[in-house]
């Protein structure tokens, strides 16, 4: 892990989020650590061992064309588990949570927290989570949620639609004004 990752680490405290997956809850908001911290990928898990999350489309070439995908399953085919393929499958898509997490940690992001860090968690309030569940699978039946775009339509937005629907994107907010200005 080099200096920038282990400062974003420290900087996030999302290690206070980790939970294990017995912890999980159909209609949770999770998320994973990619490319050491610099940002993180959201999905919505729906229960026994399954994600619905959204990917960039693995053709186009873009900045996370072939780091949001699990990379460890590239060029090997598909996900023995769910059929996952990262270099075929990319817009909404339902995999394993082994597929989802890539050999990262689970976080849990809360919703309905008045206190901050707001990085990691929202102070919308969250749908019930049988709405939260039955709003991804129309999502990934319809593939309803658009282009994948970085700043503007990208996981967060997809998992927090489903989980308060809204969509909002705070890792997106946090980069603008902390790191980019």
């Amino acid at each position: 892990m080099g200096v920038i990752s282990i400062l974003l680490r420290f900087q996030c405290n999302c290690d206070s989020y980790i939970v294990t997956r017995s912890e999980l809850e159909p209609g949770d908001h999770i998320y994973t650590e990619r490319a050491g911290y610099v940002y993180f990928h959201h999905g919505i898990y729906v229960g026994e061992d399954m994600v619905i999350h959204f990917l960039p489309d693995p053709k186009k070439k873009g900045i996370l064309s072939s780091s949001a995908a699990s990379s460890s399953l590239q060029g090997s085919g598909r996900c023995p588990k769910c059929g996952h393929s990262p270099d075929r499958d990319g817009g909404i898509v339902k995999t394993c949570l082994d597929c989802f997490l890539d050999g990262n940690s689970i976080r849990v992001f809360r919703h309905g927290v008045t206190h901050m860090p707001l990085r990691y968690c929202s102070r919308k309030n969250s749908k019930p989570p049988d709405q939260v569940v039955e709003c991804a699978i129309h999502l990934f039946e319809q593939n309803g949620f658009g282009e994948y775009r970085l700043v503007v339509n990208n996981c967060e937005h997809f998992a927090s639609l489903c989980k308060t629907g809204i969509r909002s994107c705070s890792q997106g907010v946090y980069w603008i004004h902390n790191v980019l200005l």
